[in-house]
């Protein structure tokens, strides 16, 4: 359980010290293909489970603000992390 738990401040930990390398390779604002990239997903997978995601903010239906991006991105990861150490805690 602690290792798991540990595995997952790893990443939190990682996301944040990530963010100075993206703000080197991304402009402030991104193309559809920017924002898969600095994802890490294809264009495909963007459209289908991220572009229309409630509160993925977009400047038009064809730029994305880098920073907004990266916020929304580390936020939902850090709630995904939380519900997980809850789940895991609550049925230890």
């Amino acid at each position: 359980m602690e290792e798991l738990i540990q595995a997952i401040a790893s990443q939190i930990k990682f996301t944040v010290l990530q963010s100075a390398d993206i703000e080197e390779a991304f402009p402030l604002e991104l193309k559809r293909k920017d924002v898969a990239k600095m994802l890490g997903v294809s264009v495909d997978t963007f459209d289908d489970r991220f572009r229309y995601q409630k509160g993925f903010l977009n400047i038009n239906d064809k730029r994305w603000p880098r920073d907004a991006v990266r916020e929304w991105y580390n936020s939902m990861l850090l709630s995904s992390n939380r519900i997980i150490v809850f789940v895991l805690l609550r049925f230890k």
